[in-house]
């Protein structure tokens, strides 16, 4: 299929002198030689060099690392059209509408859903992209009628790096011990790893000491391999000891409210 996307038969005025919202027509061609036209009334220009520029490197990694991935971890693209406005050159690129943008934290969404957000990171990064920032504003949401269930995708590549080198090779399974950030080795897999609490922490601090995280599963543990320093009256040790234990356990009970329910858009 071949798109071409037609600008207004006017060039678009500033939005403040504009009778009424442009559109854009775009014409679908098949193989068949068969048409369909479209307009277009809702869109995302880039006006002005520097925006152009930007969005046309964006649209580059679209048609080049990033095909593999198009209706899976990222839209699907459609193409990047020229074309002139009141600010001169402009671009336009359209991609498939996956949904809203997400608004609920990473970590409050079932373990499903981030794992399948974290599979499209990896899966982009080992297409040699890189996101100049993630999180939240860089994820929309769509719901899969046959399932009932809210499918992520990963947008906006505006400034991101397309030759990145990630370090990570590993593959990882939800709950287990967290790991190093050298075994990691790359900062923003490192980073979504920790926003989104796929990983069971390795260690809970109990003045000022590192003890594996099986400790913090009971008050006697902590006290039994814990060691506070010399002089700390015992009423401190059995209050700081609960209240390790009561942290732990109230973060195991709060992931298992999040994996039981369902993922939230807002």
């Amino acid at each position: 299929m071949s798109l071409k996307l037609e600008f207004p038969s006017s060039v678009i005025l500033p939005p403040a002198h504009q009778a009424k919202m442009p559109f854009y027509t775009l014409t679908a061609m098949t193989s068949d030689d068969l048409t369909e036209t479209y307009k277009v009334t809702k869109i995302i220009e880039s006006i002005g060099r520097r925006h152009f520029k930007a969005l046309k490197e964006e649209a580059r990694l679209y048609e080049e690392q990033l095909r593999p991935l198009w209706g899976k971890a990222v839209p699907i693209y459609y193409g990047f059209f020229m074309g002139e406005t009141y600010e001169g050159q402009t671009g336009v690129m359209m991609l498939e509408d996956c949904g809203q943008r997400l608004r609920v934290p990473l970590k409050q969404q079932p373990v499903y859903f981030r794992s399948i957000t974290l599979h499209h990171l990896i899966s982009i990064h080992r297409a040699g992209v890189k996101l100049a920032d993630f999180d939240v504003g860089n994820i929309v949401v769509s719901l899969i009628p046959d399932r009932d269930k809210l499918f992520p995708v990963i947008i906006d590549f505006v400034n991101a790096d397309g030759k990145h080198q990630c370090g990570y090779e590993g593959e990882y399974k939800p709950y287990e011990p967290m790991p190093y950030p050298t075994d990691v080795g790359c900062s923003q897999l490192w980073k979504a790893f920790m926003e989104t609490e796929i990983f069971i922490p390795r260690f809970v601090s109990f003045f000022g000491r590192d003890l594996p995280i099986e400790c913090a599963q009971s008050v006697e543990e902590l006290k039994k391999h814990g060691n506070p320093p010399e002089g700390t009256p015992q009423s401190e040790i059995d209050r700081t000891a609960y209240e390790v234990a009561r942290d732990y356990y109230d973060w195991c009970y709060q992931r298992k409210l999040y994996d039981e329910g369902e993922a939230r858009i807002a």
